[in-house]
């Protein structure tokens, strides 16, 4: 297997405003997939397709008059690239509704992508996407920020005395799920110390508020990042 030098990229999007490209034949065996590809913000680029759907979807929503409660299921495609940046075809891996389906294929279509690129010469790749109302956006035009500051987080964190006399010292990211009202719903660890100061940066999380993040003015659920700091006095 090659070594893979550079991988220049990618889902910038530029928003839907190219025609339909045709979508040919071919064989997916070709393509590089980019969700096996260890790449430096490659889940941040995919996410942006991601919320280019979500973006569309809510709009489209409104429009029809649905609700979230109205969908149920989960949509899953498969978009093929060629070297130039085009979709050479795309794949319908799971469904909600046909007309939202549909709605979403044809978004996907129109969306613009930078080709990649393999020890400098442009290749073909291949990524999964999805949409589903219940999600957490990981981006959004606002984002959600605690009520008062981070220092306001800071100021619930208990310091464990075990770890006080281990002399342990760092800094906790703690992933917060926020819905539409601010509240923190779910807690994760995604990089801790140990000896109960993970537990405390949790705790304090938890029991913050923040304001919710939103997009196109309506508020929506968001998923944020904590970093809390230990350090001993």
């Amino acid at each position: 297997m090659k070594k893979i030098i550079v991988f220049v990229l990618l889902l910038l999007l530029y928003g839907c405003q190219q025609k339909t490209e045709q979508i040919v034949d071919t064989n997916p065996e070709e393509y590089i997939d980019l969700n096996k590809v260890e790449l430096e913000n490659k889940t941040a680029l995919i996410s942006l397709v991601n919320l280019e759907i979500k973006h569309d979807v809510m709009k489209y929503k409104k429009e029809k008059g649905i609700s979230e409660s109205d969908l149920t299921g989960e949509f899953q495609g498969r978009a093929l690239i060629n070297e130039a940046g085009k979709i050479d075809k795309i794949y319908l891996l799971d469904g909600i509704q046909k007309d939202i389906d549909e709605f979403i294929l044809s978004k996907i279509k129109n969306y613009n992508y930078l080709p990649a690129q393999i020890e400098g010469k442009p290749t073909k790749y291949k990524f999964d996407f999805r949409y589903k109302d219940t999600d957490y956006f990981v981006m959004a035009e606002e984002m959600p920020t605690p009520v008062g500051g981070i220092s306001a987080i800071a100021s619930k964190v208990v310091y464990p005395e075990i770890a006080k006399r281990a002399g342990i010292e760092g800094r906790v990211f703690v992933k917060a799920l926020i819905d539409t009202n601010g509240n923190v719903i779910e807690t994760e660890v995604i990089k801790g110390l140990g000896a109960g100061i993970d537990e405390s940066a949790q705790n304090a999380v938890k029991a913050s508020k923040f304001t919710p993040g939103k997009i196109d003015g309506k508020p929506v659920k968001v998923q944020v990042t904590v970093p809390l700091l230990f350090k001993l006095q």
